[in-house]
């Protein structure tokens, strides 16, 4: 995990977002691929991307090492002003396709935050909260409009007990999917109660302002 914050922050304490990919012409991309743009090879060199991934976020946010070390923190806080802001979120989402030997392969889970230019809405996504969740230990994304944008949001779902009831399709249980995507968001055994959703709601949100340090009104 060091090793991933150290490598990620190579790259967020001087980025260039501007030679992140490459000209395709040069290479042999597949048909089938070149729907994905390229990213430069320096920035893999030894299959070690130095582009943060969603796990890398994950993984820096929960560490109690990362996060109770002053040197390592503002390490994972750089890493996180750069997924926040304009031109990282510009990118491609899942970055690209990347190069190793004479085969191309996708690469997959950039950190692409859900509404980052468009406000929350009643059908806004199922992973927006887990992005939430994810962002919430980072300073510099509880500063951000985009942070304090989606709160606001999720406080206007108040209910007149001081809990939470957000739309049924926020909560998605799928068969199958992706979790980061938010197709498991299920907490209660039996969704059928109509308690059910305000339990998992009131949760969801009162789990984000924990890991914020905001603290609960009700």
């Amino acid at each position: 995990m060091i090793k991933r914050l150290n490598l990620s922050h190579s790259f967020a304490e001087s980025p260039t977002l501007e030679r992140v990919y490459v000209d395709e012409s040069e290479f042999s991309v597949p048909e089938g691929l070149k729907k994905h743009r390229l990213v430069n090879p320096e920035l893999y060199f030894g299959q070690k991307l130095t582009l943060p991934w969603m796990y890398d976020l994950r993984a820096f946010a929960s560490s109690k090492e990362i996060q109770q070390n002053p040197e390592l923190k503002d390490k994972a806080e750089r890493i996180a002003d750069l997924v926040l802001s304009p031109e990282y979120q510009q990118l491609q989402p899942g970055y690209g396709v990347m190069k190793h030997g004479s085969r191309y392969y996708v690469i997959g889970w950039s950190v692409h935050l859900p509404n980052y230019t468009v406000p929350p809405q009643e059908k806004a996504r199922p992973d927006l909260l887990l992005a939430l969740e994810m962002m919430a230990p980072f300073e510099v994304a509880r500063q951000s409009s985009w942070f304090r944008r989606a709160i606001d949001f999720l406080e206007s779902h108040s209910t007149s007990r001081d809990t939470y009831l957000f739309p049924r399709s926020w909560m998605t249980e799928k068969k199958t999917g992706y979790w980061t995507n938010g197709a498991y968001m299920a907490l209660e055994e039996n969704r059928q109660r109509d308690l059910a959703l305000e339990c998992e709601s009131t949760f969801r949100l009162l789990k984000i302002k924990q890991l914020a340090g905001i603290r609960w009104a009700g």
